[in-house]
């Protein structure tokens, strides 16, 4: 069986890495949402006749951001939120560049930080086209 293939492979002159040893890259190559890969050549073992190329020139292209700490957005508490307000929450990060976040909940009573929780769960299980939202433990850094 051979490497996978890419679902979208992004070329561009200014894929900016964050590394200091190869701070640009030429390629990303995405499957779902996931990076395969990122490379300096062309990319092209990563491309089947099912892959959509992207060729974006000199267009900037920069990794995701990720808010570790917020009480919400765009008018919404997230010791407030029902399931469709965290959905709500997620676009607008989206919007913004970010790509993942972190709510961070309030003390507040058993009750209300339990239903938080829920519907924060609720929200995670089925929300789409917005940044996902993480648990606690998936920002731990060397996780095993």
């Amino acid at each position: 069986m051979g490497k996978q293939k890419a679902d979208y492979l992004l070329r561009s002159d200014h894929i900016f890495t964050s590394t200091v040893e190869n701070p640009f890259a030429g390629y990303v190559a995405v499957s779902g949402q996931n990076i395969l890969a990122v490379g300096t050549d062309d990319g092209s073992d990563w491309i089947d006749e099912q892959t959509e190329v992207l060729e974006l020139g000199d267009q900037l292209v920069t990794p995701g951001f990720i808010d570790v700490h917020t009480h919400g957005g765009c008018g919404v508490d997230v010791n407030d939120a029902m399931k469709d307000d965290f959905e709500k929450i997620g676009h607008f990060f989206a919007l913004q560049g970010t790509t993942s976040w972190l709510c961070s909940i309030l003390t507040d009573t058993k009750e209300q930080t339990t239903k938080c929780i829920h519907e924060a769960l609720k929200h995670q299980k089925d929300h789409a086209n917005c940044a996902n939202l993480l648990r606690s433990e998936e920002r731990r850094v060397g996780k095993e």
